[in-house]
């Protein structure tokens, strides 16, 4: 037996069984030569089986694996010691240490030369010498409550136990008859072990590795180190990380080959449906999952300078981490382990291996705390270590461990262990976890590419509220794990046709946060995100916000200092409940902006400020010019949680305007003399949306206050100052034949009947001045409005705005009005009385109607009196025009409406002239 097992160059085995049988070979025909053989020791020897109650032990090399990888290696120097010889690599980290391994003490260094494989069963033994192939079979039916498996245990020199258990093991031994005699050929030449009965498990585990496997068939192949485990389904257990694959009526097959990196780690195929579960020691629980439909391929690749294990899941492939609130789905999922770091004492625990990078490529979504992504073609993730902010928490006793069962605990010694419950595949019914609520909804992401840089944090475990753990179950005696890991965006880049969305934090808001554009890049902090939105040559970048949105080639949107910025030409829209000039709206309106060079919006500063060739508008209401400031009466937020923070007493109030500065372009830069001017419209419309009112300002400078003051605590009102040469144009309903100016002209001569109610047409009222033009407006009760420096005002009857008045010709019954220092139109209401209007025109004043031509330093008039008055140098004078040439001077013309009748004070004589 010991010939036939092992030859000549080996220890003796033992062997001891209850009955055995010999087949000898049969003599060859007389005169013929028997055949010519190798010396193996078992010439003449046909067969050999041994009946019940096999003990079989041998002594292999402890090189020899029975099922793991051996990865090839050039033989080791003879200087070198005998425990350094070969080429074995260390177990790969987390997912490897689940799938790798599967040699029992395969992955060990050579310690020793020897090492005892002992075989057991109660069945039968066979050995064909023909085919070197040895077989091992249980009892084909046995009592239920006693062992019946063929077990194999490996033992080596230095500890570190092997086992197999099955129903069926064969194993093909090397120097089988015509086989070479090579002194270092292994024992082993095949192994093959099987299970037969439906539900039963085929069994193997190592010590060494803290491994456990589970299928129905299992193949080793000694010389090309391959390994192929066959189940329906199959389970791999190993540091308390599980591995299942397949189902009931879908088998899975796990193959491992030697592999090509420097480390010569092994190679290891999945091919079929599976899933894995990953434990994390710190927490003391499975925080992790990796799940695939058709394949997981463990290999091994150098990512900057370092050798990591790579694995790759095919076809509905996603990794889910519930404590971190992230999971990710692709067609194809590649997971990048870090290098596991070596323990200073080979007895403490192994550091947990962590994710370097994942890549997910085909119909790529994921979700995270704070950014899902929705659609991608590519989306790579890259992870770093931090140090977690220090956190003061309370003492909590310790938790007695309780370690998830691998093998739950057999009823008989010796009985094989039992594969762990079966965990669900893809596609079976699982409970999803319940949602908790989160302080805002997460960034929705859509992009052809992304990258994403995570930072990993790795601290103590908040307590979970009452109810249970709020990213995946806690131990069961009731304990909280010590650690948690929490993932932070670091950064992000997302490519090609990329929209990205967030729900409002309040369910009733309209909208919350949409981005477009061809690129984004996303810087990420605590205090907020900076994100960068790059348009495409034929289509501008866009962000909308709740209460904003911008277009623009490059949009730089600062959560943390909550500003943002456009360079380049862009719009603005943003509601208001003010109009441009700062008045109060019944209703919320939008403001658009427009402009050429640039843009920059401080949401703290409560300011925003607005290059080249700007163009806002409101309704019908516009403003034109090449730079515009704005100021807002409160800040606005980019930042819903800031938002949040400072929350009024008016949450959903809108911002308003307060403050506009509106300035031209410099002269050396003007691309035309448009540039030069500041322009401004405003029109109003009554209830059947007919416009009644219209008015236009240009200027070189305009700024404009919602809330001006006289003094320090007065009561706030709105104020318009504009910087000439400027002109103002109104159209708005008028009395026929008034006083000059925005109130009319009066007439020469008396009226000859009582005066009736006056005849309301619209009218157009244009004015002309040198200097500066300032209004005010405090609501109901004051309005007023001054120009300074050599002003013009025509008041002509028009039946639309836009009539172009020459004013060296104009049409019947216009008025003129000129002075040349000041002209101030004011209207003040006095308790429930109308409103009391006055005009004053200083300066060497001039006023000419169809009827007459007025002279006077200034004229004045209060709606019912016409005042002119004269100065030293030159008296107030008035002369009839056209077939009335009657003349009057004096120090004061006083013209009364109401009577139709005038009178002079201190007259300098005047003429009648004759019609002519």
């Amino acid at each position: 037996v010991a010939a036939m097992l092992t030859g000549a160059r080996r220890p003796p085995p033992t062997v001891s069984a209850v009955g055995m049988r010999i087949y000898l070979e049969s003599d060859p025909p007389p005169g013929a030569p028997r055949p010519k053989k190798a010396s193996t020791g078992t010439n003449g020897l046909r067969r050999l089986e041994f009946v019940e109650q096999v003990l079989v032990n041998l002594w292999t090399d402890a090189s020899e694996s029975i099922a793991g990888p051996v990865a090839p290696g050039a033989p080791a120097p003879a200087s070198e010691p005998r425990a350094k010889r070969g080429g074995f690599a260390p177990p790969p980290p987390a997912l490897g240490a689940v799938t790798g391994g599967l040699g029992f003490g395969a992955y060990q260094a050579r310690a020793l030369d020897r090492a005892l494989l002992q075989i057991e069963t109660r069945g039968p033994f066979a050995y064909d010498a023909e085919k070197a192939l040895a077989r091992f079979d249980v009892v084909p039916q046995s009592d239920p409550n006693l062992p019946n498996d063929v077990q194999v245990t490996k033992v080596p020199a230095r500890g570190g136990l092997s086992t197999l258990y099955s129903q069926v093991l064969e194993l093909e031994l090397n120097g089988g008859p015509g086989a070479p005699k090579a002194a270092s050929a292994p024992l082993l030449k095949r192994l093959h072990a099987w299970t037969h009965t439906a539900g039963r498990f085929l069994t193997v585990s190592s010590q060494d590795d803290g491994m456990q496997a589970y299928g129905q068939d299992l193949v080793h192949e000694q010389g090309a180190s391959r390994t192929v485990l066959t189940g329906a389904p199959l389970y791999v257990v190993r540091d308390r990380n599980v591995l299942s694959a397949g189902q009931p009526q879908l088998p899975a097959t796990l193959t491992s080959v030697p592999g090509t990196g420097a480390s010569k780690r092994a190679q290891v195929t999945v091919r079929g449906p599976g899933r894995v579960e990953l434990y994390d020691a710190a927490a003391n629980a499975i925080t992790a999952t990796a799940e695939w439909r058709a394949s997981l391929v463990q290999s091994t690749e150098v990512e900057n300078g370092r050798e990591q294990d790579l694995f790759t899941f095919t076809e509905a492939a996603r990794f889910d981490d519930p404590r971190a609130d992230y999971w990710l789905k692709g067609s194809v999922l590649k997971l990048w382990l870090e290098p596991r770091a070596a323990a200073p004492d080979p007895s403490a625990p192994r550091d947990q291996t962590k994710p370097s990078r994942v890549q997910a490529i085909g119909s790529v979504t994921s979700h995270s705390a704070e950014y899902d992504v929705e659609r991608a073609d590519v989306l790579n993730v890259f992870f770093a270590d931090v140090k977690p902010p220090v956190v003061a928490v309370a003492p909590v006793p310790p938790a007695v461990e309780d370690a998830p069962k691998a093998a739950p605990p057999t009823a008989r010694p010796g009985a094989p262990p039992v594969p762990p419950d079966a965990p669900k595949l893809p596609g079976a019914a699982t409970k999803e976890p319940e949602k908790q609520d989160k302080p805002k909804p997460p960034y929705k992401i859509a992009a052809r590419t992304i990258d994403t840089w995570m930072n990993r944090t790795t601290g103590a475990a908040p307590l979970p509220p009452k109810g249970g753990a709020p990213n995946g179950p806690l131990p069961k005696d009731g304990g909280r794990p010590a650690t948690a890991t929490r993932y932070k965006l670091d950064k992000a880049r997302c490519e090609d046709d990329v929209t990205v969305h967030q729900d409002p934090v309040d369910p009733a808001k309209p909208r919350g946060v949409d981005i477009a554009g061809r690129l984004l890049r996303i810087d990420g902090s605590d205090d907020g995100s900076v994100m960068t939105v790059y348009g495409s040559p034929t289509k501008p970048g866009e962000v909308h916000q709740e209460e904003m949105s911008l277009l623009g080639p490059e949009i730089v949107l600062d959560q943390v200092h909550n500003t943002a910025t456009v360079k380049g030409r862009g719009a603005l829209t943003m509601p208001t409940n003010s109009d441009l000039a700062g008045g109060e709206l019944r209703q919320t309106e939008v403001v658009v902006i427009h402009w050429r060079d640039e843009m920059e919006f401080s949401g703290a500063l409560r300011s925003a400020k607005f290059a080249g060739k700007v163009y806002a508008r409101q309704g019908d209401s516009w403003v034109l010019c090449n730079a515009m400031n704005v100021k807002f009466d409160r800040p606005v937020y980019f930042n819903q949680a800031q938002k949040r923070a400072a929350a009024s007493d008016k949450p959903n109030e809108k911002a308003k305007i307060d403050t506009v500065y509106c300035y031209p372009a410099p002269a050396d830069t003007a691309d035309d003399k448009a540039e030069l001017e500041v322009k401004y419209s405003q029109s109003e419309y009554d209830k059947t949306g007919k416009l009644v009112k219209a008015q236009q300002l240009t200027a070189t400078e305009l700024k404009m206050e919602a809330r001006a003051r006289d003094v320090a605590g007065s009561e706030p009102y709105q104020r318009v100052e504009a910087f000439g040469p400027g002109t103002y144009r109104l159209w708005q309903m008028g009395e026929r034949d008034l006083a000059p100016g925005p109130t009319g002209a009066p007439p020469l001569a008396p009226a000859a009947k009582p005066p009736q109610p006056a005849e309301q047409e619209m009218k157009l009222t244009v004015v002309r001045f040198s200097g500066r033009m300032t209004a005010i407006d405090k609501g109901k009760v004051f309005q007023q409005a001054r120009f300074e420096d050599n002003i013009d005002v025509i008041n002509v009857p028009a039946p639309d705005q836009a009539v172009q008045i020459d004013r060296h010709k104009l049409p019947p019954r216009s008025v003129l009005l000129t002075c040349s220092k000041e002209l101030v139109v004011s209207s003040h209401k006095k308790g429930n009385g109308p409103p009391a209007q006055r005009m004053d025109a200083t300066g060497n004043a001039f006023v000419r109607s169809d009827e007459y031509d007025g002279w006077g330093e200034t004229v004045t008039h209060d709606g019912k009196m016409v005042v002119l008055n004269g100065s030293e140098a030159l008296p107030a004078r008035i002369m009839g025009r056209f077939g009335d040439r009657t003349s009057q001077a004096g120090k004061q013309i006083v013209y009364d409406r109401g009577a139709g009748t005038y009178k002079v004070l201190e007259s300098y004589g005047g003429s009648f002239g004759k019609p002519r």
